[in-house]
């Protein structure tokens, strides 16, 4: 489904945003973000693609990564790469949850998960809602997955606290993530970026309320 959404995205409306990847309060690479509107007899599908390139604390690693959102959460692919080699995670949808792959040097691990609510990458999707309280995320950079809670604050930041550390997510009026404290394969950074323009045609009527429900998972 992929492939096939990826051969027709010259004919739909596409967003892009370029984050700033900050590390110790200094830049040390940038995220590449786009958002292609697909337009379904049913709805709407969200292609996103993440072009991720910077050097953290010496260890550069580079990320490409597509994904959809759409009434239901679909899969993605994600491939990563630095000094020491490369590997790749990809998760489809299931008729009990998830299927996750993860492809590296040291071999092949697969896994079917139930109960994924959120993955790193449906974090930067505009259409996605997300609900206050305990919540299981799986990683697009490892394949591990995590469960937190979520909650909103009265800024309207989001906080997920794992047993990995603390999240902030700051998103804008459009659903559109423009900040991201996190953890990065060890290391904290921030991904901060502007709001692209708004779209000129299409849209999503329940944008601002982030607290509706999960529509990509």
């Amino acid at each position: 489904m992929l492939l096939a959404l990826l051969a027709t995205v010259h004919a739909n409306e596409v967003q892009s945003i370029r984050y700033d990847i900050l590390f110790n309060g200094e830049i040390v690479g940038h995220r590449d973000l786009t958002i292609t509107y697909v337009p379904e007899a049913d709805g709407e599908v969200r292609l996103l693609e993440s072009r991720t390139d910077a050097t953290i604390a010496g260890l550069a690693l580079r990320q490409h990564a597509t994904t959809l959102g759409s009434r239901r959460f679909e899969g993605f692919a994600s491939s990563m790469e630095d000094q020491d080699g490369s590997w790749e995670v990809q998760a489809v949808r299931s008729p009990t949850g998830l299927d996750v792959r993860t492809t590296s040097a040291t071999g092949v691990h697969e896994q079917s998960l139930a109960n994924v609510e959120l993955t790193t990458l449906s974090l930067m999707d505009p259409g996605v809602r997300l609900t206050p309280g305990h919540t299981r995320v799986l990683s697009a950079e490892t394949g591990d997955t995590t469960v937190g809670t979520l909650e909103q604050l009265d800024d309207g930041t989001w906080t997920l606290v794992t047993d990995e550390g603390t999240h902030q997510l700051r998103y804008g009026p459009d659903g559109h993530l423009l900040e991201w404290n996190t953890t990065w394969l060890g290391h904290q950074v921030v991904l901060r970026g502007d709001a692209p323009p708004p779209r000129t045609w299409g849209g999503m009527s329940e944008i601002p309320d982030r607290t509706v429900g999960e529509e990509a998972l």
